[in-house]
């Protein structure tokens, strides 16, 4: 069991499938925590997460392409003010049910 926890303010990086400095235990991760301050999640950032069934994602304004493609997502906890959502942001999240939008 690997949680990563996403700090810092504004946005993140995008990156290229196979690029993310977490890559080498993405298909360990079975938690992703990202910070309030995190306003932007990169293309690619996650994708491949298999293990990470649900994401809280009610301060992110923006989610880059194919950020949870090939994920393990079952759940998704956005807000609903999102300004943005890239190409194929779930892909192949054969196991997303749900999408919780948050009344603020």
């Amino acid at each position: 069991m690997k949680t990563l926890t996403i700090s810092g303010d504004g946005s993140m990086q995008t990156y290229s499938d196979g690029n993310q400095p977490w890559y080498t235990i993405m298909s360990k991760l079975t938690t992703i925590t990202i910070g309030e301050e995190v306003e932007t999640i990169g293309s690619y950032a996650f994708k491949g997460a298999n293990g990470v069934t649900s994401i809280d994602l009610k301060n992110v304004n923006s989610i880059g392409s194919y950020a949870f493609a090939n994920s393990g997502l079952t759940e998704v906890i956005i807000n609903n003010h999102m300004k943005t959502l890239g190409e194929k942001v779930f892909s192949n999240c054969l196991n997303l049910r749900k999408s919780v939008p948050l009344q603020t």
